[in-house]
């Protein structure tokens, strides 16, 4: 319903204080103030808040078939933690906790519409002794207090057209007599 603008001054006129009188294509029509409050409402409502995922990953005492999402019910593996979130996050951050040392092929790919962190403990890093790959991600990933070592055949971690990794306390380690990180953009 749209309001002819050269009958405001009439429709103003007319309006009281339950109602708002207005001419339409239709001809004219009386709107309820609070029914016109709450469109107006829908149509300007402010973007909803992001909000936080937060997920518990331990690779010595946690569970994949845990939920992840406290401490006391972890999930295992990285692998596990990343299969509950859908690749569309939503506008959400998602932060994944990790503790111990992880014998598991690092694999983050396509996800977009948001944040996501993997945060190890401050006093003692998580650490991943196998090659990675962080892939095609549309996402602010930062990682943060993990450690990564790699085998004599592979990169310890290769980081490719991601739209923006931060990468903070954290050691790559190539001593093993693997590469170190191998970071591309958009492919080249």
């Amino acid at each position: 319903m749209s309001v002819k603008t050269n009958e405001l001054p009439q429709a103003a006129a007319m309006a009281d204080s339950d109602s708002f009188v207005a001419t339409t294509s239709q001809g004219t029509k009386r709107i309820s103030l609070s029914l016109l409050k709450q469109i107006m409402g829908q149509i300007f409502a402010p973007a909803p808040v992001a909000s936080t995922t937060v997920l518990y990953v331990n690779a010595d005492s946690g569970s994949d078939s845990s939920d992840g999402k406290s401490a006391e019910h972890a999930k295992k593996t990285l692998a596990a933690a990343l299969a509950t979130l859908p690749k569309d996050l939503g506008g959400k951050s998602v932060t994944i906790n990790l503790s111990g040392t992880f014998d598991e092929l690092v694999n983050i790919q396509d996800f977009f519409h948001g944040d996501l962190t993997l945060q190890g403990d401050e006093g003692a890093h998580a650490s991943f002794t196998n090659a990675g790959t962080i892939y095609s991600n549309d996402v602010l990933l930062t990682i943060n207090n993990v450690d990564f070592s790699g085998t004599a055949s592979s990169h310890v971690l290769i980081i490719r057209d991601n739209k923006s990794v931060v990468i903070e306390n954290s050691v790559m380690d190539a001593t093993a007599g693997g590469n170190g990180p191998m970071m591309r953009r958009n492919g080249y």
